[in-house]
């Protein structure tokens, strides 16, 4: 079997790993621990079994990716923000999971859970690893294309999930699963583009932080209003 085909069969092993175990096995609590396990797991593949550089996985040009990377968080932030306040785009926003939770916990939350057990691992793993591993492999429109998609697939089960949790989303999971993977391949998109014109990883991460973290704010916000 050639070693390209061992090496996709490998990663996509860990993928499926990581996703049951983190969302059908462990409990929040060990989520934090086990992504920055996973994180590390996923850097050594790489460079060890795929015969990847640091600056294949996006670990360059640190400057102009925090300067590319900061120029769209603001955007985002200025659109999340509209989004959350606008009565057509409101609902979205609208998560139960965040009932309940208090201020601490949330700013544990944006602060610390959301980006490392989620930006920094699926940005190691989706614009690191797979789309560094792709465009080794293959041009850039397709290492984007395959990363991108693999990258919605990958948002399935949280899919399932936000199904039970959103008002719009209840009772509709097989186009809430469609939606999403639609959804998540388009981001995809963007932060594979934004780690090609920067050269770093650190672009994407920044706008993938902004759009979970702030969208989680924007919720928890509307959840917690002081009432009139």
């Amino acid at each position: 079997m050639p070693d390209y085909i061992l090496q996709i069969i490998l990663v996509l092993y860990l993928m499926v790993f990581y996703n049951l175990i983190a969302h059908k096995v462990l409990h929040d609590k060990h989520q934090l621990a086990f992504s920055v396990f996973m994180s590390a797991v996923i850097i050594v593949v790489g460079l060890r079994y795929l015969n990847l550089s640091f600056e294949d996985l996006g670990f360059n040009n640190f400057l102009y990716g925090f300067l590319i990377g900061g120029l769209f968080s603001i955007i985002l932030a200025l659109l999340i923000t509209l989004g959350s306040n606008i009565k057509f785009t409101k609902s979205f926003f609208e998560d139960s999971r965040v009932l309940g939770v208090k201020p601490k916990r949330m700013l544990k939350k944006t602060l610390i859970d959301i980006p490392i057990t989620t930006v920094f691992f699926e940005e190691i793993l989706f614009r690191g690893l797979l789309l560094g591993y792709f465009l080794t492999k293959t041009g850039t429109l397709n290492a984007v294309m395959f990363s991108s998609l693999l990258f919605g697939i990958w948002h399935i089960l949280p899919a399932l999930n936000y199904a039970k949790t959103n008002s719009k989303a209840k009772g509709l999971p097989i186009l809430t699963v469609m939606g999403t993977v639609a959804f998540t391949s388009l981001a995809g998109l963007f932060f594979s583009f934004l780690r090609v014109i920067s050269g770093s990883i650190i672009a994407p991460m920044m706008i993938h932080y902004v759009s979970n973290s702030g969208s989680y704010t924007a919720s928890w916000l509307l959840f917690n209003k002081p009432k009139k």
